[in-house]
């Protein structure tokens, strides 16, 4: 069996390859067990545009919960996706209480080891993830923010409002933690694989491969803790964090603040330029 799933990139719908890497992961898992056919999208905008699950639907046959909190984008993901054995969810997830994604899934004949979620919303990914409990997928793909170095653990705020995303680091050993090992990565989404399943994959993207290595015959590319040029970069990693933000401001918020965002983008952007 080929350990290189990265050949296997490919999209029907998906941004940068994820719905190659899944179908291969699910053919490889389902030839010792068996899948249950179910996908969960969580940000699943109007069901086709740039889709983790939609292939799995239209072209496989799985059943799906999809939730997206945007009542326009829920209208058009009904029109796309009309079948009955696709429940589309208009909510806003919370961190805890009735609205956790745990107690929405709840909601649905969803089982409890379904075969593949993805999570999609820009910003507090982790913390979606960290909330859940209850259900176990076989397969999860999350976003991350690939601009921050991928040696440096970083976990944005506990806030919705803000854009940040948190950085791929934090993200992998929150998984482990959760019984989750890292199998591919596109350019912005991690793909995770349940431990129970990881045999039947035959490959296990070490942190060697992904992370800058820091043994002996390789030197580090972050500047050395304490220094001068480590102190700008981590001022620099800040100020991109921000700019991250305020353009995910510029481009999704209304006209009524749109001046206002523009001068604060255009305020971080002078910093940048000046360090």
């Amino acid at each position: 069996m080929d350990k290189n799933l990265s050949k296997y990139y490919k999209n029907y719908y998906s941004q940068f390859g994820e719905d190659g890497i899944v179908e291969e992961v699910l053919r490889r898992i389902a030839l010792q067990n068996n899948l249950d056919k179910w996908c969960v999208e969580f940000g699943a905008w109007d069901g086709v545009y740039l889709s983790n699950t939609c292939h799995l639907i239209r072209d496989r046959g799985y059943s799906a919960v999809l939730i997206e909190g945007d009542k326009t984008k829920v209208a058009q993901l009904n029109r796309n996706l009309p079948q009955d054995n696709v429940h589309k969810i208009c909510r806003f997830i919370n961190f805890e209480g009735d609205s956790t994604l745990d107690n929405v899934l709840s909601e649905t004949p969803l089982p409890k080891d379904f075969d593949f979620l993805s999570i999609d919303i820009d910003g507090v990914d982790y913390y979606i993830l960290e909330s859940l409990q209850n259900y176990h997928p076989k397969i999860i793909c999350i976003e991350f923010n690939p601009t921050i170095p991928n040696a440096v653990e970083f976990v944005q705020p506990k806030d919705f409002s803000i854009k940040q995303g948190s950085s791929a680091k934090a993200i992998i050993n929150l998984s482990n933690n959760k019984g989750y090992k890292l199998v591919a990565v596109t350019a912005c989404n991690l793909i995770l694989v349940k431990d129970k399943y990881i045999h039947f994959i035959n490959h296990i993207l070490e942190h060697h491969f992904f992370f800058i290595h820091q043994g002996p015959a390789h030197k580090s590319l972050w500047p050395e803790e304490g220094s001068d040029e480590s102190a700008r970069a981590m001022l620099l990693m800040k100020l991109e964090r921000q700019l991250f933000g305020l353009w995910c401001n510029l481009v999704f918020s209304g006209s009524s603040t749109g001046a206002s965002n523009r001068q604060r983008f255009e305020n971080c952007m002078d910093q940048v330029e000046n360090q």
